[in-house]
């Protein structure tokens, strides 16, 4: 199997100021693009393995809080395991994956298990 997709979002301006009460309040864009392409092949009748690869950047002169989470975890690479118990109904899904940034932030990573049984 293959899957990819992408995105994009880009904002007329760069933000807004408007009044609240009498304070000027700042309300940023949010614009930026990305895209992910997960391959999966089936290695038995009953036992699939799939890999992901997800990247997302901002655009111009954007919200400064997603610009440093871009920064820090824009990147995310991802593996798992699928074993088909009982086709799609009983199913046993294994993943691991991990977003991150430049070489000097740690990444965030996560690994799950879960059966899936439908009735």
């Amino acid at each position: 199997s293959l899957l990819a997709e992408a995105l994009t979002r880009q904002a007329r301006v760069d933000s807004k100021t408007k009044l609240v009460g009498t304070a000027p309040v700042k309300q940023w864009s949010r614009s930026a693009w990305g895209y992910l392409v997960q391959a999966g092949v089936m290695l038995t009748s009953r036992v699939e393995v799939a890999g992901r690869w997800n990247e997302l950047r901002t655009i111009g002169n954007t919200d400064p809080d997603l610009a440093t989470f871009v920064h820090k975890s824009g990147r995310e690479v991802g593996g798992g395991i699928n074993v088909y118990l009982n086709g799609h109904a009983m199913k046993l899904q294994a993943d691991y994956s991990a977003r991150f940034g430049p070489a000097d932030v740690d990444p965030w990573q996560a690994v799950r298990l879960q059966l899936d049984a439908s009735f």
